[in-house]
Parts: structure tokens; C-alpha cells; sequence
């Protein structure tokens, strides 16, 4: 520079071993309510079968359906192999949209208070499309346990609630996606 100071920038890359990068652990969370039926349901299905097909042999995870009530795959993080991806393929084959009234809350909060992996940071992947009446606090909860695992939201259909999607993923740190009809 033209001031007579010299400035230097270094960057640094660690070198990892091949294998040796840690997995996360993934917990879908998908509305089976009844606002999900006809092409919703179908494309929640297919949206979780790609999100599963991006797991790797480092990862565990988990499915929850919910609606008026939920269910879990195992109920704890399983690891990703051939047998859990069996099951899970079973699992979701048989969802419909057929669980009530969309009830994301305590699903939600059952995933994040789950004792956390020390071995792999947690990522919830919600599915939905949003038709709630309390955004605002499924928000707030989201944001008051960002240090519990980041929520990556998937908006299902034409009138799902961006409000609820994007705000569910910028208050986590997480990211969204919007999945309209025949994408």
C-alpha cells in the first residue's frame, strides 16, 4: 500500500484425513396433517426420499409424522446403512396425510430437547406446509434452542406459509426451500 505498511493475508485449511469428517444427525419432521392431502403428501414423500438419499455412512437419523399427534421411525437417531434406509423407506410408503390438525410444537420441541449427539451436530429437516395458528411461537421456540440443532425447512405446496418456513430457518441458523406443485 501507499502508506509504507506491508499487510499479509494468510489462509489456512486443515487437512483431514478421508473419512474422518464428522456426520450429522438428522431428524425429519414431516406434516402428515390433513391439509397435506392430494399432491402435498406426495411431494413430502418425495422430498424426504431425496433429503435421505443425500445421507452418508457417517450419519444418524430419525422420522417423525405428525399431525394431531406424532409417530417416530425408531425414536432416536439410528445410523444411516442399507437396513435403516429399508425401514425408512417402509416408514414413509405408508404416510398419509390422515394424522388431524397440523400440531408442529410438540413434535418439534421432543427432537430438540432430545440429548444431543456429542459426535454430530443436529439438523432438523421440516417438511410441511405451515397451516398453523401459532407461527409466531413455533418461531420463538426454534430461536431460543438454535444451540440444540438447526431447523432447514422445506415448504410444501402452493399455499404454503413462507412466514412460518423462512422464519423457522432464519431463527435457527438453518436454511429453506419452497416445493411447489410438480417440482
Amino acid at each position: 500500500k501507499d502508506d509504507g505498511n506491508s499487510y499479509v493475508q494468510l489462509t489456512f485449511t486443515p487437512k483431514l484425513a478421508a473419512g474422518t469428517e464428522p456426520g450429522f444427525e438428522v431428524l425429519f419432521l414431516v406434516d402428515c396433517s390433513g391439509s397435506m392431502g392430494g399432491d402435498s403428501i406426495e411431494q413430502a414423500r418425495q422430498t424426504l426420499q431425496l433429503c435421505l438419499r443425500a445421507l452418508t455412512s457417517r450419519d444418524t437419523f430419525d422420522i417423525a409424522a405428525f399431525g394431531s399427534r406424532h409417530r417416530f421411525l425408531w425414536g432416536s437417531a439410528q445410523p444411516f446403512d442399507a437396513a435403516a434406509m429399508q425401514r425408512a423407506d417402509a416408514f414413509i410408503r405408508h404416510m398419509n396425510a390422515d394424522m388431524g390438525g397440523t400440531e408442529i410444537m410438540t413434535p418439534l420441541q421432543e427432537l430438540l430437547l432430545r440429548p444431543a449427539d456429542p459426535e454430530r451436530p443436529r439438523r432438523i429437516v421440516l417438511l410441511t406446509d405451515g397451516q398453523v395458528s401459532n407461527e409466531r411461537a413455533i418461531i420463538d421456540l426454534c430461536q431460543a434452542n438454535r444451540d440444540m440443532g438447526r431447523v432447514f425447512s422445506f415448504g410444501i405446496g402452493a399455499g404454503a406459509s413462507e412466514y412460518l418456513v423462512r422464519g423457522v430457518a432464519r431463527a435457527s441458523g438453518g436454511l429453506c426451500e419452497m416445493v411447489f406443485p410438480g417440482e
